[in-house]
């Protein structure tokens, strides 16, 4: 692959000139199937990576608190493995001698080294607190993009990523930070009740968590494809997120098998080949099931929302496939 088709891969400048998808195609199969998702996974392969790598370097403070993670900056120490070495070696200062000390001494101080955590790596594992603010903002433009990409529309990846992300930061930010508070909440619920399910009433409580956690992943998908379409209130964009994912339930269950196959391919390869399982998430994964979630949600939308806008507003319905006026950019 030359330097001119490595630039038009990424930069989407071949779905502008090229064939591509054509709004044709999408009425052809205007119930967006499993077809269509790989043909138009096929033609927008390039937008989908870079959108998945936009998405990696503005969470660059998940990268940080792993280094930070990792100990390398940090000092070590040498230490028993034991704490029972204490008292032994407490005794032997005390001038205590005897065969069965010695048996102790050679059983309990066997030696080990303890990390002592720097200051520096201290620093870099906080930098994970930025993730509150940058994942949610992140996802903003993520899903803009794929919602081009759904939507079969000329798309530049790297503009139009932050120019989303500017045109919806007001509205998008308390919905970013009760974002990751939502999924911090439910994966400590997650690990907490499936360490302590010893009883009954915490294995219930694991499986109402983990069943939450289900509808929440999908509703996600619906929360911010509605915030970069529509300017809803904030508590009436979490209700009809809510209520669509039961509505479009279908493709919500195709949406959640469809995601737990890609991060299953994922684990495979980081097992099978560790370095290229690193970096996939990277350049395609986090781009995969942003797609797989618009995929899913969008007809919903169109279905519930924007089709009874167009019915109560017939003046306002564009003329041309090839333009949505209305729904295209918020101001």
């Amino acid at each position: 692959m030359g330097k001119g088709r490595i630039y038009n891969f990424f930069s989407g400048t071949n779905n502008r000139s090229g064939k591509g998808v054509t709004k044709q195609q999408v009425e052809r199969d205007k119930k967006m199937g499993l077809g269509f998702f790989f043909r138009l996974f096929k033609n927008r392969m390039g937008n989908i990576s870079s959108t998945s790598i936009l998405f990696s370097l503005c969470n660059f403070p998940f990268l940080l608190f792993l280094f930070g993670l990792s100990g390398n900056l940090d000092s070590s120490v040498p230490a028993p493995m034991s704490p029972v070495y204490a008292t032994i070696y407490g005794m032997e200062l005390a001038g205590e001698r005897s065969p069965m000390l010695s048996m102790l001494h050679g059983l309990f101080g066997v030696g080990t080294t303890v990390n002592i955590v720097s200051t520096a790596s201290r620093v870099l594992m906080y930098c994970a607190f930025l993730l509150i603010l940058t994942f949610g903002i992140s996802t903003l433009g993520a899903v803009y993009n794929m919602r081009s990409v759904v939507r079969c529309e000329p798309l530049s990846p790297w503009s139009e990523f932050f120019s989303a992300i500017r045109r919806n930061l007001r509205q998008g930010l308390p919905i970013a930070i009760l974002d990751a508070l939502l999924i911090l909440f439910l994966g400590y619920d997650l690990i907490a009740y499936y360490a302590n399910a010893n009883t009954f009433f915490m294995q219930m409580a694991f499986y109402v968590v983990l069943f939450s956690s289900l509808i929440y992943f999908v509703m996600r998908s619906y929360i911010y494809l509605i915030l970069v379409t529509f300017d809803l209130k904030f508590t009436k964009l979490l209700k009809n997120s809510l209520f669509l994912v039961f509505l479009g339930w279908k493709r919500s269950l195709l949406c959640l098998l469809g995601s737990a196959l890609a991060i299953f391919i994922n684990v495979y390869l980081y097992v099978m080949l560790p370095v290229f399982g690193t970096f996939l998430p990277v350049v395609f994964t986090f781009g995969i099931l942003q797609y797989i979630g618009v995929y899913a949600a969008y007809p919903v939308i169109e279905t519930y929302m924007i089709e009874p806008y167009y019915r109560d507003h017939p003046e306002e319905r564009p003329q041309e496939e090839e333009i949505e006026p209305i729904f295209t950019d918020r101001g």
